[in-house]
């Protein structure tokens, strides 16, 4: 039903869709300057209608139009261009009808509405170790449901990534050098390192056996196929194993299961791993490769997207019942080692 009610509400965008195309289509690289300048007329044109009031309404007509330029002109060299993101040829349209990374980053903000909403309702972890101990017992099972649970709540990676596109390697007793597609180009980003909530051979095994298990059942299937064929599975073995441990969003969806890894690993991962003198925000990014907060401009824009990546959805509680603020208490255990990054960081201060 949502799905219907976006393609009718990007109704007026196909007519602006076929004036555009008339236009540049015959166009290259000698008449770059007229495809630019007919890009610029397109986007002030959809930024002057009055359903687009905030930015983040021109983020899907856009995601649209540049998807529609890809499927329906033949790129060559006569009209194309390296594009230096991804190294890919793409049609000199697609480097006009764009946005900057700033207004990007304004159009995934969130609204104080809804930044208020979850700063209000943080939900309770009250027995850590318990918790720790069930997903050990989750990766150890043999159905692919419990491991993809299991794998997820250790490593906050997501379903598709577990699945099938993502490269897990141990680094150490308790990380792994993880590495995956993190944009629209397919590009594998440069690996980098995750602290593990449980040992990360543990980890490791489990990844393996169920890429084995599926064998070549995903290759060459979109991730929003995987995700869809997949998720609902995951998320019921979450509720299944997990209720009791986890409080659980008010409905099990889809996102519940981003909220449930990604939010319930963050807490852990500041708990366990997190360097007191190291900002909590900054190092969720770096373990996540999170651009968005890493790019940021500032503390409020940092805060607003960790907000929407759950990574404060959660709060650990002591067996008090009172929230536990202390980081990176098992820094000092054998065995135990902090992230590389952050190690190097520490070293080049000393140094100056």
């Amino acid at each position: 039903m949502k799905g219907k009610e976006e393609r009718m509400g990007l109704k007026w965008l196909e007519p602006r869709l076929e004036s555009l195309m008339r236009d540049i289509e015959g166009l290259g690289v000698e008449q770059e300057e007229q495809i630019k300048r007919r890009c610029e007329e397109e986007l002030k044109v959809w930024k002057a209608r009055p359903s687009m009031k905030e930015a983040k309404s021109l983020g899907k007509p856009l995601t649209q139009a540049r998807n529609h330029i890809r499927a329906s002109i033949a790129v060559t060299e006569q009209n194309g261009w390296i594009n230096p993101k991804s190294g890919v040829l793409e049609h000199l349209a697609l480097k006009y009808l764009n946005f900057s990374t700033e207004e990007w980053v304004q159009m995934n903000l969130p609204s104080q509405e809804e930044l208020q909403m979850r700063q209000a309702h943080v939900l309770p972890l009250a027995n850590a170790s318990a918790l720790l101990a069930k997903a050990e017992q989750l990766l150890a099972m043999s159905s692919w449901p419990e491991m993809v649970v299991g794998i997820g709540l250790t490593t906050g990676r997501s379903l598709v990534e577990i699945l099938h596109t993502g490269h897990f390697t141990q680094k150490s007793a308790y990380s792994i050098l993880f590495a995956g597609p993190f944009t629209v180009y397919e590009r594998l980003c440069d690996p980098f390192e995750v602290p593990t909530l449980v040992q990360a051979q543990l980890v490791v095994d489990a990844v393996q056996r169920l890429r084995q298990l599926f064998g070549r059942h995903f290759v060459g299937v979109e991730r929003h196929n995987i995700s869809r064929e997949c998720m609902m599975q995951a998320c019921e073995a979450a509720y299944r194993h997990l209720l009791g441990l986890i409080p659980f969003p008010s409905a099990l969806q889809a996102t519940s299961y981003k909220r449930l890894t990604r939010g319930v690993y963050s807490r852990l991962a500041v708990l366990y791993y997190c360097p007191v003198q190291v900002d909590e925000i900054m190092y969720l990014a770096r373990i996540t490769n999170h651009q968005e907060i890493l790019q940021a401009k500032s503390e409020e824009e940092r805060l607003a997207f960790a907000l929407v990546a759950s990574y404060r959805e959660y709060v650990v509680l002591d067996a008090a019942g009172v929230p536990d603020e202390r980081r990176g208490i098992r820094l000092a255990e054998p065995g135990v080692r902090g992230l590389g990054v952050f190690k190097e960081r520490e070293e080049n201060c000393g140094q100056q």
